[in-house]
């Protein structure tokens, strides 16, 4: 249950601290004393939205705190939703800067909003004025009437198989929209796979054409130049006979080791000579000049050039990649279909397991329908509407949804004689209230959340309705503490405990201050709730027989 409540710079509090009991606890105050403002903090620091009336002082960070104890039944959920030191007591904390920035943290431990707001979800649930006014929407109906229903484990498993379902659709719309652009690209690519494959690409043979291509071109002047080369090395008179002459002359002298070197040099340049002469010998012999091989030559290194050019690229090898891009591509398309046809049998075979979830779900839910109306009637006729008729349409739709395949209706209304018809547009403004009151009271039953709020929802209902109210709120809190914010007194003389929040002046401050009212001033509170302050004798007696009646 909430045990404390810390509030320091947060709209009109400046400091507050307050320690809630078990029960039934009715909340007073004259208007603008700061109720709501109360149920607001603790609404911010189980993660609701901040805005700019968040600071008292603009220039000091708002902190806002909730403690709560925690029985041996709801720790063991708890302890699968978060690791913690101690599962005893839970301390849900928020710290709001000068600049809007927010940190949360869990027993002292930095942690996250998400975090913050799935584990409040186990702790407590605000009920506030208008929120009877969402009972009007047909998936807020499905919701409640599922949270009766007690079946959340099929609804949360149905609606992990339906998000991978849609996921699924959307990778499949995805996959045909990039089919049918690969598809239309189809035949372009296959022209230039086609046009890179007969070139025979290979990669560094441009550079290797070019080169051949030089010396081909380059073959008459070649032939010339190495067969003046080897006159010159081997002709009448030429180096190698004069290098043998030099020999021959050096052989007979070599009686110094100077001279022996020098001998040995030349024998050595001689050598060199002879295999410098057989290369010229080989070179003259291989260059020819070719006028079809020049053409070849040429007709090839174009091709690269050409595909160079048309790609946009600079070397042949990035051609070969392109190659093999295009070739992916292709294969790609060729298992496209197959891609699809597979994807489209998943869905299928999802669509088949979704069908009979979304049956077990409507079995369930068509179940419960007996039990729910006759539980709501019976409340609605506590709360002074004995004519009134509730009713279900459960009603299978086409398409699948996150919590199924139904539609729901609630049917209302609170005439004897009078067909029932849709709630939004057969039920007044407090009509909406007892049976949004009646729906909640059921739902608190079946939720186990250690702690209920309920903000005004009694507003428009006075007299021995608001007293059946009050009668049914304190039946809620039988199971679970149970905090109502009430301006009727009917309904506060239904509480345990009675919590009165008033504004006081110091200086130049207005501070809001909250009080435990003993019986006695409990008593008078009533009293003034019923009249004015000094209440009238009338209001006196009305209260003591308020607070005399036992309830139903």
């Amino acid at each position: 249950m909430l045990q404390k409540l810390y509030i320091k710079n947060y709209a009109i509090i400046e400091l507050l601290e307050i320690e809630f009991p078990n029960g039934m606890i009715a909340v007073t105050g004259e208007t603008g004393a700061g109720k709501s403002i109360i149920i607001g903090a603790i609404q911010l620091a189980i993660g609701g939205k901040a805005d700019s009336k968040t600071f008292k002082n603009a220039a000091e960070k708002c902190i806002l705190e909730i403690c709560f104890s925690i029985d041996q039944t709801k720790q063991k959920k708890i302890k699968q939703l978060i690791e913690l030191d101690d599962y005893s007591e839970i301390i849900l904390r928020r710290e709001i800067s000068t600049a809007g920035k927010s940190r949360f943290f869990i027993n002292d431990n930095l942690s996250t909003n998400t975090e913050i707001q799935e584990l409040a979800r186990n702790l407590i649930s605000i009920h506030q004025q208008f929120d009877h006014l969402d009972i009007l929407e047909s998936n807020y109906q499905l919701e409640v009437f599922d949270g009766y229903c007690n079946h959340q484990n099929l609804i949360d498993a149905f609606g992990v198989k339906y998000s991978d379902y849609k996921k699924k659709i959307s990778n499949l719309k995805k996959l045909e929209e990039s089919n049918a652009k690969l598809f239309q690209e189809k035949e372009y690519l296959e022209f230039q796979f086609n046009e890179l494959d007969k070139a025979n690409l290979k990669i560094g043979e441009l550079t290797e054409l070019e080169n051949t291509l030089k010396i081909a071109q380059s073959a008459e002047e070649i032939k010339s130049k190495t067969q003046a080369s080897m006159q010159i090395l081997q002709g009448d008179q030429g180096i190698q006979d004069s290098l043998h002459a030099i020999l021959q002359n050096l052989k007979n002298i070599r009686i110094n080791k100077q001279i022996e070197e020098l001998y040995e040099r030349v024998d050595i340049i001689r050598t060199d000579l002879i295999d410098i002469n057989s290369l010229l010998e080989q070179i003259h012999e291989d260059v020819e000049f070719d006028n079809k091989k020049i053409e070849a030559l040429q007709s090839k290194i174009d091709i690269y050039n050409r595909l160079l050019k048309k790609h946009h690229l600079k070397e042949d090898s990035e051609l070969i990649s392109l190659k093999s891009n295009i070739e992916e591509k292709l294969l790609h398309i060729q298992n496209a279909d197959g891609d699809t046809v597979n994807l489209q049998n998943e869905i299928k075979e999802i669509e088949i397991e979704l069908e009979q979830k979304s049956l077990d779900i409507r079995k369930l839910r068509i179940k419960h329908i007996p039990q729910f109306k006759k539980q709501i009637e019976s409340l609605l006729n506590s709360l002074g509407m004995p004519n009134a008729i509730f009713d279900i349409n459960l009603n299978p739709i086409e398409q699948f949804r996150n919590n199924g395949k139904d539609e729901i209706q609630f049917l209302f209304t609170a005439n004897k004689g009078s067909q029932a018809k849709p709630l939004q547009n057969h039920a007044s403004g407090g009509e909406l209230s007892r049976v949004n009151l009646a729906i909640k009271s059921l739902l608190a039953e079946k939720s186990n959340l250690p702690t209920l709020i309920f903000d005004e929802i009694d507003t428009g209902v006075s007299g021995h309705t608001a007293l059946q109210m009050g009668n049914i709120l304190k039946q809620c809190s039988k199971n679970q503490q149970l905090i109502t914010i009430t301006h009727s007194p009917q309904v506060a003389s239904r509480a345990d405990h009675h919590m009165f929040v008033y504004k006081k002046t110091e200086a130049k401050n207005t501070l809001t201050q909250v009080k435990f009212l003993d019986l006695e001033e409990k008593y008078m509170e009533l009293a003034k709730m019923l009249s004015s302050d000094p209440p009238t004798d009338a209001a006196l007696q009305n209260a003591k027989e308020l607070l005399s009646l036992k309830i139903n």
